[in-house]
């Protein structure tokens, strides 16, 4: 028994021997492709930078977040331990508490993914949130659509632009959407125009209105292309969106809802009802100026003959033709 004993431990043994021989040369083996791999990286780093004066090449890294959270940590350790050189700087983007969300569900909860993602960064950096308003005008200039709009044989017209402005503001604002949900909003606004031929009329305040709906809304969008629905259940819903959130003014509502109202189309009883209601307000509300005013602003926009070729379904259509070609 103990003879038996003594081969077995020396089985163990000379296993273990064997298994740390293997871990040495294994180690061995990685460090020289290491040490290759560093080496052929700082000769394409040095190649760069005498085009750059000596300055070090900057790699970006954007959306981590987005990326699932094994791949993102597996980038975040590939970085540090292969790109782990002086000429060499990476500036990862990412919304680290979304990550860190995303990490804890699948590490469990009690995980510190603050420390955790900490380890990989020298210098962190957060960025002020740019203003609603501001990142709306600029993507209106960043796309250009003014010049597109004067460039049409049917032109836009201006006081529709000058809505249009208006109306994605207050949208981005009313379905809280994010700079990303405001890119796809106005893309989609784009790509709408674009699949509109050039001799027929465009109408951008309508457009961008579904597809806010389309963006913050789905299931309320979905509903109406797959169903007789009312515009009227859009006006309910923004009024929903308008008492939780607020900031916008009542001239800019009457015309966010005059727009709505325009794409009814002749069997929409509840949108004919709702106009019934202005034009009785509008008469009865003659020591209330802006009442008044409001119900008449309405009115005058929903019953503009340039509107009225141009229902919910006509507008819903170009905008489900402009997703195919959205990612």
């Amino acid at each position: 028994r103990l003879l038996s004993t003594m081969k077995v431990s020396a089985a163990i043994a000379e296993a273990m021997g064997a298994l740390g021989t293997d871990a040495v040369e294994n180690y061995l083996k990685d460090k020289k492709v290491m040490d290759e791999f560093h080496s052929k990286l700082n000769l394409a780093l040095s190649t760069a930078q005498e085009k750059t004066k000596n300055l070090p090449v900057v790699i970006f890294v954007d959306e981590l977040d987005r990326c699932r959270p094994l791949y993102a940590i597996e980038l975040l350790e590939r970085i540090k331990h292969l790109f782990n050189v002086e000429s060499a700087v990476f500036v990862v983007a990412m919304d680290k508490k979304q990550l860190g969300i995303s990490l804890g569900a699948v590490y469990g909860q009690g995980f510190n993914s603050t420390e955790y993602l900490r380890r990989f960064f020298d210098l962190e950096l957060r960025l002020t949130q740019i203003s609603n308003d501001k990142f709306c005008e600029s993507l209106i200039k960043r796309m250009e659509l003014e010049e597109f709009f004067t460039s049409r044989a049917v032109q836009v017209r201006q006081h529709d632009v000058e809505d249009l402005k208006t109306s994605f503001r207050d949208l981005s604002r009313l379905f809280d959407l994010t700079p990303r949900g405001q890119e796809r909003c106005m893309g989609l606004l784009a790509l709408a125009m674009l699949a509109t031929q050039n001799s027929q009329h465009f109408y951008p305040v309508q457009t961008v209105i579904m597809a806010a709906l389309r963006i913050g809304a789905e299931e309320i969008y979905y509903k109406l292309s797959r169903e007789n629905g009312s515009v009227v259940e859009i006006i309910d819903h923004l009024k929903k969106m308008k008492l939780e959130r607020g900031g916008i003014d009542e001239d800019n509502w009457s015309r966010l809802e005059g727009y709505i109202l325009s794409m009814r189309d002749s069997h929409d009883q509840l949108a004919i009802q709702a106009l019934d209601f202005h034009k009785e307000l509008w008469q009865t509300a003659r020591n209330n100026n802006e009442f008044e005013y409001n119900s008449n602003l309405i009115i005058e926009i929903a019953n503009d003959r340039h509107n009225r070729f141009n229902t919910l379904k006509t507008v819903i259509k170009r905008i489900d033709i402009a997703a195919q070609f959205q990612n």
